[in-house]
C-alpha cells in the first residue's frame, strides 16, 4: 500500500500504459512522510491494462484542487494519505459491501501473486511485479499446490512417457514392457 499512496501524476504514464514506483509514503507515529522504497527492487516499472486508462483519466478530473505533491491518492489540503484512513474509510466499507469481509490490501497483493502464479507467469516476473529481491521467495509465498494442478503434472508425465495414450492408465502386467525412447525418456509398449 506505501509504493501506491506514495505514487505522483509523474508516474503514470497513460500512453505506454506504465506506472512506475519510485517512493513510498509511511507513516511513524503522527509524523507521514515519502521517501524512496527500501530496496532496489522495489524501484520498478510495470505495466498496466489499458483498459484502466480511462478509470485514471476520471479519477484525475475528479482531484483536481490543492495537490502541491501531485499525489495520485491525497488527502484534503493535497498531503499523502495515511494508509489507516485509506483502510478505514475506502478498503473496509468496500470489501464489507461486496462480502469480503476482512480483506486487507497485503491480502489483495496476495490473490493478485497467487493467481499470475497459478496462471502460469514466470516467477522473475512475479517477483518484478511486487517488488521482492528474491524470485524464490514468490514461489515460497504464492505458489500453492491444487488438485487441477496436480492432474496436470500427471497429464505430462503420461505425455511424456506414454504419448499414445490419451486416456488414464489401464494396462495389465503383461503388456508392460519399457522401452528406450531415445531422447532422454522412457515409455512403455
Amino acid at each position: 500500500m506505501a509504493s501506491t499512496l506514495g505514487l505522483q501524476w509523474t508516474d503514470i504514464d497513460l500512453d505506454e500504459p506504465t506506472i512506475t514506483i519510485n517512493r513510498t509514503v509511511s507513516e511513524i507515529g503522527s509524523q507521514v512522510t515519502i521517501s524512496e522504497p527500501k530496496t532496489r527492487t522495489s524501484l520498478r516499472t510495470l505495466v498496466f491494462p489499458s483498459t484502466l486508462t480511462p478509470e485514471f483519466t476520471a479519477h484525475r478530473k475528479r482531484n483536481r484542487g490543492e495537490n502541491p505533491a501531485n499525489l495520485l491518492f491525497h488527502d484534503s489540503i493535497g498531503g499523502p494519505v495515511r494508509a489507516s484512513n485509506l483502510r478505514y474509510r475506502i478498503l473496509d466499507p468496500a470489501v464489507r459491501a461486496i462480502g469480503l469481509d476482512g480483506l486487507t490490501f497485503h491480502g489483495l497483493r496476495h490473490s493478485a501473486a497467487t493467481q499470475w502464479v497459478a496462471s502460469g507467469i514466470d516467477a522473475r516476473t512475479v517477483q518484478h511485479r511486487l517488488g521482492h529481491t528474491d524470485p524464490s521467495l514468490v514461489l515460497r509465498l504464492y505458489a500453492h499446490s491444487s488438485t487441477h494442478a496436480d492432474r496436470q503434472a500427471a497429464d505430462v508425465v503420461r505425455d511424456r512417457f506414454w504419448p499414445e495414450l490419451q486416456t488414464p492408465l489401464r494396462r495389465t502386467p503383461a503388456a508392460n514392457k519399457l522401452v528406450d525412447r531415445g531422447d532422454g525418456g522412457f515409455h512403455y509398449r
